[in-house]
């Protein structure tokens, strides 16, 4: 079940096709991270409420968050607090934090037993499965298909991401709440 969990937290998190990471961003990241989340708690009541993504679709779930910051003129201001710790642009610290995510999640999962054929298989069941309530059946159709389709995404994180993020990978995990 610890991949349901895995599987989970990459809902919040979007796949990049950016530069390398490096020792030196994970660092800045996991330094500026806990003052980071305390202003974002610190406004949530002023943020709109998200909606539902696509099962997947990680990028608009990303994308999102950065225009809510927009809608609730909060952008400058999370801009200004994100510049004390070296970052450029909101969308810096969001793909790099997203690629960071993604990074643990791939080291995550390939710590886990579950392999993708193994979900294909499951989905097939389901799907197959008579006299399984239509709601369970549902929801267990697209929990599978987004664990799927996040799984695909996770297999593009490149290795020297993996290998960027191994040394810290306890940090990681803490500042992810994991």
């Amino acid at each position: 079940m610890r991949w349901i969990a895995t599987a989970f937290l990459a809902w919040v998190v979007l796949p990049l096709q950016a530069a390398d990471l490096t020792s030196t961003n994970v660092e800045r990241w996991i330094g500026s991270m806990p003052q980071i989340q305390s202003w974002l708690d610190s406004h949530d009541d002023a943020m709109p409420a998200p909606s539902p993504a696509a099962p997947g679709d990680l990028k608009s779930v990303f994308d999102q968050g950065v225009s809510n910051l927009r809608k609730a003129g909060l952008y400058q201001s999370f801009h200004g607090e994100l510049k004390r710790y070296g970052y450029q642009s909101v969308e810096q610290w969001s793909d790099e934090t997203a690629q960071i995510s993604m990074a643990y999640l791939a080291i995550e999962m390939e710590r886990e037993p579950i392999t993708l054929s193994q979900l294909q298989a499951q989905l097939a069941q389901v799907e197959a499965a008579e006299g399984l309530p239509p709601e369970q059946a549902k929801a267990m159709k697209g929990m599978l298909k987004s664990t799927i389709a996040m799984m695909r995404q996770v297999r593009s994180v490149s290795v020297s991401d993996k290998q960027a993020i191994k040394p810290f990978l306890k940090q990681v995990e803490q500042v992810l709440g994991r």
